[in-house]
């Protein structure tokens, strides 16, 4: 996420504070965990061990409200998730018309996922992420529906 502007610190110290069990100013990793969850930024137990390692400058295993902000801000933000699902839309568009009709769809969701769906679960996923129900899905509705607005 690029730089906080102060409405935005303002909601990561007061959510800070309030996972701030123990009331020390300062998270460990289980505290970190329910803050970034509170952030709609929730991570495996790896990244969230590779966050505290990198943010964590006094190295004693917890993250003050000021090491928390510098680690925080320099994660990717939504803009940059956002390219990153528009170049993977473009590599799922075969024929590069703009959209993922259901045959383009069904070979990521059926064939080359690591978690392949049924023809249900398919038919359920494709009428869930085609709100307009034109039979496509577009590169806004792919991104609205792996990055809704808060």
């Amino acid at each position: 996420m690029p730089k906080l502007n102060d409405k935005q610190k303002a909601e990561v110290k007061s959510k800070f504070d309030i996972v701030d069990e123990d009331g020390t100013k300062s998270l460990n990793l289980k505290e970190l965990k329910l803050l970034l969850s509170l952030l709609n930024n929730a991570k495996t137990d790896k990244e969230m061990e590779m966050f505290m390692n990198k943010a964590d400058s006094g190295k004693d295993g917890t993250l003050t409200y000021e090491e928390f902000v510098q680690a925080y801000a320099d994660e990717p933000g939504p803009v940059a998730l956002k390219d990153e699902l528009r170049k993977a839309f473009k590599t799922f568009d075969q024929n590069g018309d703009g959209y993922l009709d259901s045959n383009e769809f069904r070979v990521i969701m059926m064939k080359k996922g690591s978690e392949r769906l049924s023809e249900t679960e398919f038919t359920d996923l494709m009428n869930l992420m085609d709100t307009d129900k034109d039979g496509k899905i577009s590169v806004d509705e792919y991104i609205n529906f792996i990055c809704p607005a808060n």
